[in-house]
């Protein structure tokens, strides 16, 4: 009798692994965290809407290609492929143009629809905040995060952005505002040179 039973509980046991495991990597395959797909590189995590225009954005991040090698991805592959290695690009031309290479640094980029959206999100993080509607972008170094939407995302403005993440986390104190876009601003001015 013990052993029956201790081949059912075994039994069940596998079986809740085997289903768990299903799920986790149903998840994995999607991408999908609370509404939001994902596309991963080494240092950055980037969420968007599904439904995204990921061929639009792909275009967007490319507008300056002259930072990009030889080892970019062929024409035909996948959008997803070719938005990785554009950032992970993007991300180390920032760095070498401000000469900073900040230790572990992983960032995140999330891609709204809209700048509506994008600004609903500002005002929904800043609580006491006004409405903008010239608001294409943002960084919040508490949450390692740019803020951007299909609509204004480019490499201009994502290197601008993780110019403001570069400085934030290599300093031991981060600058003043004026300081800081002032870096930021210069990784954009510099970037294709």
């Amino acid at each position: 009798m013990m052993r029956r039973f201790g081949i059912l509980a075994s039994a069940i046991a596998l079986a809740i692994f085997i289903g768990a495991s299903a799920f986790a990597a149903d998840d994995e395959m999607d991408g999908a965290e609370d509404g939001w797909f994902i596309l991963e590189t080494g240092r950055i995590t980037v969420y968007y809407i599904p439904g995204a225009d990921l061929d639009g954005i792909e275009a967007n991040l490319r507008k300056r290609a002259t930072y990009f090698t030889t080892d970019a991805p062929s024409e035909d592959a996948p959008a997803e492929e070719k938005i990785r290695y554009q950032l992970d690009a993007l991300f180390r031309r920032a760095e070498e143009v401000l000469d900073m290479r900040p230790a572990n640094i992983h960032i995140k980029i999330r891609v709204f629809r809209t700048r509506r959206e994008l600004n609903d999100e500002y005002c929904r993080i800043f609580e006491d905040a006004e409405p903008r509607d010239d608001l294409r972008s943002f960084y919040i170094n508490k949450y390692s995060t740019i803020y951007t939407s299909e609509e204004d995302i480019t490499d201009s403005i994502i290197a601008h952005e993780m110019g403001h993440a570069i400085v934030d986390h290599y300093f031991a104190v981060i600058p003043p505002e004026k300081v800081r876009e002032l870096l930021a601003s210069y990784v954009d001015l510099h970037l294709a040179e």
